[in-house]
């Protein structure tokens, strides 16, 4: 579910990003009040801060074949963000406060880089999904673009845990990201 289904379309809102490949490969200069200071937590971390700028080169190699089409994506529908009413349908979505305007296959890529702690999340699934979804799409353009947003949302979330200091989480992390970074070498 897209906001966009629902009438509102990224030409409403305010965009920091003049396009979704900008967006892509700006993660690494964010460092706002939020996460001021993760650089230098994260050199408390060699192997992941590795990872980290491999998977940032991949990126910045990907980023430019992902489409500038953009919608409004939710960009969490983990944990208990999403309501699911006694049909089994999505009743709301909640907690917008990391919303971004962009590709729309992020919110699959969201699921798909999650799946170590969420099993029952089958990535292959979300991939057909996808083809499914979007069937003009050839099944390289959606994985360049699935991965793109694979390593983008794993780039995020190691800033993050550097900045918060959740060392127990940094070392999981890192493996995901290596693991998609070795399956993103496939669309270079």
């Amino acid at each position: 579910m897209f906001l966009s289904d629902h009438g509102v379309e990224a030409r409403d809102l305010l965009l920091p990003f003049a396009t979704w490949p900008d967006y892509l490969v700006a993660t690494p200069d964010r460092d706002d009040d939020r996460l001021r200071g993760w650089r230098e937590r994260l050199q408390k971390h060699r192997e992941t801060q590795v990872a980290f700028t491999e998977a940032q080169r991949i990126v910045e190699r990907l980023a430019p074949r992902c489409v500038s089409e953009r919608r409004v994506t939710h960009s969490d529908p983990l944990n208990a963000n999403v309501l699911i009413d006694d049909s089994g349908d999505v009743s709301a979505l909640l907690d917008w406060g990391v919303s971004v305007v962009g590709d729309p296959l992020y919110e699959l890529a969201m699921l798909m880089f999650c799946e170590p702690w969420m099993p029952a999340l089958e990535r292959n699934l979300v991939r057909v999904d996808a083809l499914r979804r979007y069937p003009n799409l050839d099944g390289r353009d959606v994985d360049v673009r699935l991965h793109a947003s694979l390593l983008h949302i794993g780039l995020g979330m190691l800033q993050y845990q550097a900045f918060a200091e959740l060392t127990e989480f940094v070392a999981p992390s890192t493996e995901v990201v290596k693991r998609f970074t070795a399956e993103a070498q496939d669309f270079l």
